[in-house]
């Protein structure tokens, strides 16, 4: 794989965190290929339900992006990926509202499969 110095750079000085894959290793591929449906499914949706034009994907993929690394996760005993990766907890009062109608899954209660 190409590693550019400069680019390098850039993604240090605005704290991206770049992760390479071995070449010739599917198996590692599949990962990163199914973040990427999960996190263009989650852009359209917010995009729909929105009823913003496209041209703001930019935006939303940020926004999805930030909401997926600022919410804890089981697999982490429920710590944010941000905390894991930096060791920094997230500040959610930055989250803002896109223009969407969300809900809140509660573990608590028994839902059915096709409950809001």
């Amino acid at each position: 794989e190409f590693i550019f110095h400069k680019f390098n750079e850039y993604l240090k000085e605005n704290d991206i965190l770049r992760q390479l894959s071995t070449t010739k290793t599917p198996h590692q591929n599949k990962v990163s290929k199914r973040k990427n449906c999960i996190i263009f499914n989650k852009i359209r949706v917010l995009l729909i339900g929105s009823k913003v034009l496209q041209f703001l994907w930019t935006k939303a993929t940020k926004s999805i992006v930030q909401i997926i690394n600022t919410i804890p996760i089981r697999a982490n005993n429920d710590i944010m990926p941000n905390e894991v990766f930096f060791g920094i907890k997230s500040v959610l009062t930055k989250l803002c509202l896109f223009g969407c109608l969300c809900y809140v899954a509660c573990d608590e209660i028994q839902m059915q499969k096709m409950d809001p």
